[in-house]
C-alpha cells in the first residue's frame, strides 16, 4: 500500500492495518511531521520509508 501523509500544520499518529500481509510504503511532505505509528493486522505488516526514530507499535 502506498500512503501520502501531507498535513503540515499539526503532527500527525496513522493507524495502517489490513487483514491480508501488507507492505506499507509511507511518503510525507517535509512539513508533516509523524507522531507515531501503530500496524496492525492478522498477518505480517511491514513498514518502509520512515525513520527509524518516530515511534513504531506493530501489533500482528
Amino acid at each position: 500500500m502506498d500512503v501520502v501523509v501531507n498535513v503540515p500544520d499539526k503532527p500527525v499518529a496513522l493507524l495502517l492495518g489490513s487483514h491480508e500481509p501488507t507492505i506499507w510504503k509511507i511518503v510525507h511532505t517535509p512539513q508533516t511531521r509523524i507522531a507515531a505509528i501503530v500496524l496492525s493486522g492478522y498477518y505480517t505488516q511491514v513498514l518502509n520509508g520512515i525513520s527509524s526514530e518516530i515511534p513504531l507499535l506493530n501489533s500482528t
